[in-house]
């Protein structure tokens, strides 16, 4: 094909939503391109296409990608992480080899293969992050195996949160919920580490989980557990915060009030 071969000054390059295959050696040698972004359409990826494209710091594969040809991003020297869709059935010998900058490698494949002889060589110092369950078949499957370190990639899953008045929760560091009912994405199959703050001359009353009191396991306001997909916590403080249905008592009727407004009844 040789469509861009060679132009050495070619930094940039949009493609249309209509093409599904790039061509064999169609961008090789383009040292000045600094982005590589395939659309959703391209399904196949020739041999050579993106050879030697040295400046290039990041790669979007489209969502449908089937086919990696051989040596498709050999020496691509620049680029510091790569991830491979799920559509992706056939990665060719050398595709990826000498990419030696790549620092994360994330597979979304399920249906794990063998890839092309080498296709990984010096990418080994990247990290491999795989879907739950398969880093043993990607350790025993070639070419992946080359790579030293390979870890299950961190997935998400809705919990939904009400937080009464008079405190905040703090979820693994970085999400805060204060007199709020909402959603926030937290650690899937993983432990999650929730911070509870009351306000001054306040303090923690109760924390439910899915229904559950689990206060008892709250330590120095402090809580690290899993959560399972589409949970819910409700957490209240206390005194005027745990008032959630404003008779002036903190008792079991501000749980079940709390409970019916984040169930929207």
């Amino acid at each position: 094909m040789l469509a861009f071969d060679q132009c050495t000054n070619l930094t940039n390059v949009t493609f249309g939503n209509s093409i599904t295959t790039i061509g064999s050696a169609a961008f090789q040698g383009n040292k000045k391109l600094s982005s590589i972004n395939l659309p959703n359409s391209v399904t196949t990826i020739e041999s050579s296409a993106f050879i030697g494209c040295s400046a290039a710091t990041s790669l979007t594969l489209g969502n449908s990608v089937e086919t990696i040809g051989t040596y498709a991003f050999s020496a691509c020297t620049s680029l510091t992480s790569l991830i491979i869709p799920s559509s992706v059935t056939s990665i060719g010998r050398n595709a990826f080899q000498y990419c030696n900058k790549l620092t994360s490698v994330t597979s979304y494949i399920t249906d794990v293969f063998e890839t092309g002889n080498e296709a990984f060589k010096e990418c080994n110092n990247a990290t491999l992050y795989v879907p739950k369950g398969l880093v043993e078949t990607y350790r025993s499957t070639s070419d992946w195996n080359r790579f030293n370190n390979i870890e299950e990639m961190i997935t998400f899953t809705p919990l939904t949160i009400a937080c009464s008045d008079h405190g905040k929760v703090t979820i693994n560091d970085s999400i805060e919920f204060a007199n709020n009912i909402g959603e926030a994405n937290v650690y899937d199959s993983m432990t999650n580490t929730f911070i509870f703050t009351p306000n001054e001359d306040c303090h923690l009353d109760r924390v439910l989980l899915d229904g559950l009191d689990v206060t008892k396991s709250v330590n120095n306001n402090q809580l690290t557990t899993m959560i399972r997909e589409n949970s819910k916590m409700m957490v209240v403080f206390s005194p005027q915060g745990a008032d959630v249905n404003g008779d002036g008592r903190v008792d079991i009727a501000d749980v079940v009030a709390l409970v019916n407004l984040i169930l929207g009844q």
